[in-house]
């Protein structure tokens, strides 16, 4: 029968050897980490210092992934302007180039150029990213403007047969008016008027994104619709005032192209500010890094001292549990 003492030996044999394998694990892994693995006991219980620093870069890399996200808004901008700006380009340079001479089927193509530039604009700028609307302000959760389709079949249904190119531009000018008397913002455009500038650290802000209200989007939209208008049978619009209409377009889609310009500009000073902004922050959280890490890092000396110390321990433990589970009194006695 085993004896009450020799189930206590057992008991405390084991506990031993779980406390020595439980410091033999703690020391390996700071030894692995570098990091002492009870931060409470090596700080004496005072965390608010580990706290600040915690939270500083929780915030930072708040503001940095915020930041990544505002760059690819701005990324999607730069790419969506230059795509317009290359329609509107090539659509400026017919216009220049169109006379009075000018044949039917030249001048049918244009419009219909026009209408596919006027098309593929106005899908550029009814494009998500990031689930998000880039070009409606503050109204990130619906498109930017009417579809193409609306918006010219709009215009068209207002045209009088035979109108002139007086009245088409009278019409396209309602239309794309922002004033109280203008029709912008109830044919055109269905985005927010407005947007504020975009926080991207507790310090910095930069420019918000373009919108479609903008003048140089406005002129651009202007501009090509007037040209596309001129897509149509001759009893609704004729050949002299296409051809009006054609030359009155140049001067909208100038402004539009120089506008463009610095509608990009601005972006990619945002975007400059924004990779400024980010390697700061980056750097701030590699010094809170390193602060942190000195704050809660193990002496490797000391923890080499005492993996060391511990082996030897569970080395002497095993040996002296192996002698002792051989011991009898038949073995004594022989």
């Amino acid at each position: 029968m085993t004896s009450i003492g020799d189930r206590s030996q057992a008991f405390f044999n084991r506990q031993h050897n779980f406390d020595l394998r439980s410091r033999l694990n703690q020391f390996t892994q700071e030894l692995s980490t570098g990091q002492v693995s009870d931060p409470s006991s090596h700080l004496a219980g005072d965390f608010s210092r580990l706290g600040s620093v915690d939270q500083a870069i929780a915030r930072n890399n708040s503001y940095l992934q915020n930041m990544t996200q505002k760059d690819i808004l701005f990324d999607h901008v730069q790419l969506s302007l230059g795509s317009i700006q290359d329609r509107v380009l090539e659509l400026e340079i017919s216009a220049r180039s169109v006379d009075l001479d000018q044949q039917d089927s030249a001048i049918a193509r244009i419009g219909k150029n026009a209408e596919n530039a006027f098309d593929a604009i106005v899908g550029k700028l009814n494009e998500t990213r990031l689930g998000q609307s880039v070009f409606s302000g503050n109204a990130t959760d619906k498109p930017a403007t009417q579809t193409a389709a609306v918006i010219l079949d709009g215009l068209r249904s207002e045209l009088p047969l035979g109108a002139t190119a007086t009245d088409v531009q009278q019409v396209v000018d309602e239309w794309f008016d922002t004033g109280p008397t203008g029709r912008f913002y109830s044919e055109i455009y269905t985005g927010s008027k407005n947007s504020a500038p975009i926080s991207i650290s507790s310090i910095e802000k930069v420019d918000p994104l373009p919108k479609v209200d903008d003048d140089a989007i406005r002129h651009t939209l202007k501009g090509v619709i007037m040209i596309a208008l001129t897509n149509q049978p001759s009893s609704k619009l004729g050949r002299s005032e296409k051809l009006d209409l054609i030359g009155a377009a140049v001067e909208p889609l100038g402004k539009a192209t120089i506008g463009l310009i610095d509608m990009s500009a601005v972006a990619g000073s945002s975007q400059e500010r924004i990779a400024q902004e980010t390697s700061r922050l980056n750097a701030e959280n590699t010094s809170m890094g390193i602060y942190r890490n000195k704050m809660v890092s193990a002496d490797q000396f000391e923890t080499a001292s005492n993996l060391q110390q511990v082996q030897l321990q569970l080395e002497t433990h095993y040996t002296v549990t192996a002698r002792l589970s051989r011991l009898s009194l038949v073995g004594y006695l022989r």
